[in-house]
């Protein structure tokens, strides 16, 4: 019985995945010994091209477009039914926050999607409040607050000052802590003074952190600088390796 010497390279797969793929029909064997058997490769088991970032597909809204507002910054529905199907799955929660005549709002509702949008324009809220109920039979009736609305969980959120009455209360915090009028930074006992002492978020809000007055904290210019985008246990180990080290 003759045999054909295996391909220069050797062969793709063990000869165990090989068994298989003939097993399953899956191998397409040329008709002469000088090529190479090929797996065949169906079209719907193929997961396709991924999406570019570049759209040339969707027209912008022409002058006589059925879905012209006349807004300044509209975008087409089919371009941003686009992005929100690529980014988002049924259920979840987009918001626009500038969203100008609710493109966004009905993109997302046409494709199951919970859907915040927020304008300041008189303008944009009256063709939001137009397109909703013409384009999806949506707030026939509608109220307008005046005040901002109530919390109703039970979790109430701590209003945090601005950054320079913020930094005063801690100064204060220091100053009792420290039972001095001029405390020093807690991390390297220097005493710069206030207009030298910078707001550091404990847990960094690149991390998670949150903006709240238990993970804020003050530090002297040159710690916070040190300090960055790491938490305290990450800073302070990376000191005391850098110790270690000399």
């Amino acid at each position: 019985m003759a045999r054909s010497p295996p391909p220069a390279k050797g062969w793709r797969y063990e000869r165990v995945t090989m068994q298989r793929l003939h097993e399953e029909g899956r191998i397409w064997y040329p008709d002469t010994t000088d090529r190479r058997p090929r797996l065949k490769r169906y079209l719907d088991e193929q997961q396709g091209r991924a999406a570019g970032d570049v759209i040339t597909d969707v027209n912008p809204i022409g002058a006589r477009a059925n879905e012209r507002t006349g807004y300044p910054t509209q975008k087409p529905i089919a371009l941003i039914e686009r992005l929100i199907a690529a980014s988002t799955n049924p259920g979840d929660v987009v918001l626009d926050p500038f969203c100008g005549c609710a493109t966004a709002c009905i993109a997302g509702q046409k494709l199951e999607r919970r859907w915040i949008g927020i304008d300041v324009e008189p303008k944009a809220v009256e063709l939001c409040r137009q397109r909703l109920r013409d384009e999806l039979g949506l707030f026939d009736e509608t109220r307008e607050l005046v005040e901002p609305p109530q919390r109703t969980d039970e979790r109430q959120l701590e209003l945090i000052p601005g950054r320079r009455q913020l930094r005063l209360e801690l100064w204060r915090q220091l100053q009792e802590q420290q039972q001095t009028d001029d405390p020093a930074c807690p991390e390297c006992d220097r005493a710069p003074g206030i207009d030298y002492m910078e707001i550091d978020h404990i847990i960094p809000r690149s991390l998670g952190g949150p903006h709240s007055r238990d993970n804020v904290q003050l530090l002297c210019g040159p710690c916070n600088r040190s300090k960055g985008g790491r938490t305290m246990r990450q800073w302070r180990r990376a000191k005391a390796q850098a110790v270690r080290s000399l």
